[in-house]
């Protein structure tokens, strides 16, 4: 692949490499219906909470409402399933027609009837760049679940599966597993005796992705019908939110290296939900519906697709019965990169961006008249002497019509590029630099530079590749090609990966995270936070065929929004753990208001060449030990939710199957951004504006408890607070108005902020979006 997000192809630290073999483990998949039947598709059907006494009602009852618009009855209907979700909400997945959906749609007691999606997939240094005694921080965090293990915090894992021997999820010192986990851990595909008293638990769902996809086994790729992780990405993630220390790890020219998750001594529950990059909707509902009844504590979910409304949000719909019953989603912002292009998009999701940590991994390209070009990349080679570099354009093997400049397979002389580093161009963004590589070193090259116009100088290559490769942008290949219109014989140098710590300015914004806004809900801001997902270090599953030994140990980089997730999962883990009577919202609120706006020189993240906004960071970049002590929280519950799920065009009989209770929508209607989040997006205001918000005392301090307001005008908005002052001595609960007075208009989207500070220890910001017009 050419460009980032990579998450599936970057270096693995080994001893040497592998190419994975073409195999199946296990009993063959299903049948795709959807491919014998061309008419019948894979739809949801969303039914909310139930009080049925039992598992076996709620299925008898799907069975019944399916069979009353299935020609075939009962018969028919029991066939034409392919999940029930019947333990913490009613509903099913189904191989149905359209019309048949319509039907269902109809029905009282159905929330909603969609088509089925396919969401795809979306640590090291990160945890030392966010805990920098120098910017303030501390290792409180870390310490606090080592003081109490009888808390014990359960993180419900949704993605690809888990390496269960891996040695940061080894149990060493864990007490038994607490009697409120009600999950399963079944033996299955190379998958016996699994679990522990820290991993937990594991499930695995491949139905729906069959029926949408095809066999498992047609895609000729390893595959473990179990929990087991065959594809790296679940391993990755798990061991980032929640993995034990490990240390003796090697990367580039660092050694004796320590790897730790966020939450080291939560415990995880594994529910396998993807294939190949790929993750059924109907699968993930399934997992969501496990989970859930499981009793873990926090879901994080590591997937993204396009923006989809409300009801047809998976990640949405089913993080809803999970909030209703205490537990916080936090969720891949997404790896799109552009402007209103966020996945989980609804208020009760923590929404995690991706940025950058202080560690640069990079080599040198020498040119042979001295100048040096810095590559940001991470590989492992020895270093070449000085080469001959050729500029290939016009040398084409004979029948073939594929310029060589583009480096394809079978287009490269040879005898030109015997023992020497190869220029190669980028053709477009699926242009693959491992197959250019490839055919370098087919042909006898030593060396590859890749000349890509289209490069973003900040992303780092690591994949592992036959021979050295550098990656050059435009400014750069440009000076390359002079060079060599300089000199009858051009050479060139690549070195070895080099490591570079305490890198500034950082973070900053990753090129490929999703950005707001909410295209779902403007008025709901989107993403929440930005956290770490770059060049991320965490374990991976061993390669099949790999002897390892003893005391090796199989971690990988990788990077993207999924890598970002994690660490706030763990940081979410903690904060359950230290205040275990919080709501999800108000865990939710500690992590946002303690945010920062600044990077490691005091100035302000940027993203590109601009100062990043709330549609790129949300609140900012997370800081643990704050979200510890956030002073003040916004909480909200089912009630302030019903509030921005009757802004989205459900009727109040769609909402009381939803919640369990009956619901009225408020007349005169309410607006998405009166709920109670502790961000405020008025993105339609077409006149003055006034916002509620109501903030709770969580502060651990003896002193005075009086807050004072600290405003943030967006450009041609003017914005007042009343109270002025929030007294909490003898409050534990304060609601209090912000008002909006347009005074320039058609300007667009403008940025502010509100701080509550008490002076000295607490600092509580909100992010405010603002569009008149």
């Amino acid at each position: 692949m050419t460009y980032f997000p990579m998450e599936a192809t970057a270096f693995l630290l080994l001893l040497s490499f592998f190419i994975f073999a073409s195999s199946v483990h296990g009993s063959p998949s299903p049948n795709s219906t959807a491919h014998e039947s061309p008419n019948l598709k894979h739809y949801i059907v969303y039914m909310g909470v139930h009080s049925f006494p039992d598992s076996e009602s709620v299925i008898n009852a799907n069975h019944e409402i399916l069979a009353s618009v299935h020609d075939l009855g009962i018969e028919g209907a029991k066939s034409a399933v392919v999940h029930h979700y019947h333990r913490s909400f009613r509903g099913f997945s189904a191989m149905i027609t359209p019309e048949q959906a319509e039907l269902l749609r109809n029905k009282p007691e159905i929330v909603s009837v969609f088509e089925s999606t396919t969401y795809k997939l979306t640590t090291t240094r990160s945890w030392d760049f966010m805990m920098d005694g120098s910017r303030g921080y501390t290792q409180g965090i870390f310490k606090h679940l080592r003081k109490d293990r009888s808390r014990d915090v359960i993180v419900g894992h949704l993605d690809s599966g888990i390496w269960p021997e891996a040695p940061c999820f080894n149990d060493n010192g864990f007490t038994p597993v607490p009697a409120r986990f009600q999950g399963s851990c079944a033996p299955a595909d190379q998958f016996t005796n699994a679990c522990n008293r820290k991993f937990i638990g594991a499930r695995f769902y491949y139905q729906s992705f069959v029926q949408e996809n095809g066999p498992l086994e047609s895609f000729g790729k390893l595959v473990y019908l179990s929990p087991r992780d065959d594809f790296g990405h679940g391993t990755h993630t798990a061991s980032t939110a929640v993995g034990n220390e490990v240390g003796n790890l090697q990367v580039a020219d660092k050694s004796d290296l320590v790897a730790k998750g966020g939450a080291p001594n939560a415990r995880v529950s594994v529910y396998k939900i993807c294939w190949f990059n790929k993750c059924s909707c109907g699968d993930i509902l399934k997992a969501f519906d496990d989970a859930t009844a499981d009793n873990v504590d926090v879901i994080t979910i590591s997937v993204g697709t396009s923006p989809k409304t409300f009801l047809a949000d998976c990640v949405g719909t089913a993080s809803f019965v999970a909030f209703q019953k205490g537990i916080l989603t936090v969720a891949a912002a997404g790896n799109d990169g552009d402007f209103g292009t966020t996945s989980s998009n609804v208020p009760w999701v923590l929404t995690v961006a991706a940025s950058t940590t202080d560690r640069f991994f990079q080599n040198v390209l020498t040119l042979g008249d001295g100048e040096k070009i810095v590559v940001p990349t991470l590989q492992f080679f020895i270093w070449l002497a000085h080469c001959l570099a050729i500029f290939l354009l016009h040398s084409l093997v004979s029948s073939l019509t594929k310029f060589c400049s583009y480096c394809g397979q079978n287009t490269l002389n040879p005898y030109q590029v015997q023992g020497r580093i190869v220029i190669c161009y980028v053709t477009d963004q699926k242009d693959s630099r491992g197959l250019k590589t490839s055919a370098v070193h087919s042909a006898g090259g030593v060396g590859v530079i890749i000349i890509d116009t289209a490069l973003d100088n900040d992303v780092v290559f690591h994949e592992s590749y036959e021979i050295p490769i550098s990656v050059i942008g435009q400014t750069e290949g440009q000076m390359l090609v002079s060079y060599m219109r300089t000199t009858n014989q051009p050479t060139a140098t690549i070195s070895r990966t080099k490591t570079a710590l305490g890198v500034k300015p950082a973070p900053k914004m990753a090129y490929f995270s999703s950005r707001g806004p909410n295209p779902v809900e403007s008025d709901i801001l989107k993403p929440d936070i930005t956290a770490p997902g770059y060049n991320i270090l965490a374990a991976y599953p061993i390669p099949e065929g790999q002897n390892m030994k003893a005391n090796e140990i199989y971690y990988k980089f990788d990077s993207g929004t999924s890598m970002a997730t994690p660490h706030v999962s763990g940081i979410a883990a903690i904060v359950k753990a230290a205040n275990s009577n919080w709501s999800p919202a108000a865990i939710k609120s500690a992590i946002m208001t303690t945010a920062t706006r600044r990077d490691n020189t005091g100035n302000y993240i940027q993203s590109g060449n601009a100062q990043a906004t709330p549609f790129d960071m949300g609140s900012g970049h997370i800081q643990p030990d704050n979200a510890l002590n956030p002073g003040l929280v916004y909480d909200f519950g089912v009630d302030d939710a019903i509030i921005f799920l009757c802004t989205q065009g459900l009727s109040e009989d769609q909402l009381q199957n939803m919640v369990g209770k009956p619901v009225n929508c408020p007349n005169p209607a309410h607006q998405a951004y009166e709920v109670n989040l502790p961000s405020i997006s008025v993105t339609k205001m077409t006149g003055p504006v006034s916002v509620k918000r109501t903030v709770t005392f969580v502060g651990k301090t003896n002193g005075p408890k009086v807050f004072k307001p600290v405003i943030e005008q967006p450009y041609g908005v003017t914005v007042d607070v009343e109270p002025k002052i929030l007294d909490f001595t003898g409050n534990k609960t304060i609601t209090y108005a912000v008002s909006f007075a347009p005074q320039i208009w058609g300007t667009g989207f403008a940025f502010g902020q509100l701080v509550w500070t008490d002076g000295s220890r607490y600092q509580v910001r909100t992010p405010i979006v603002v569009k008149v017009g």
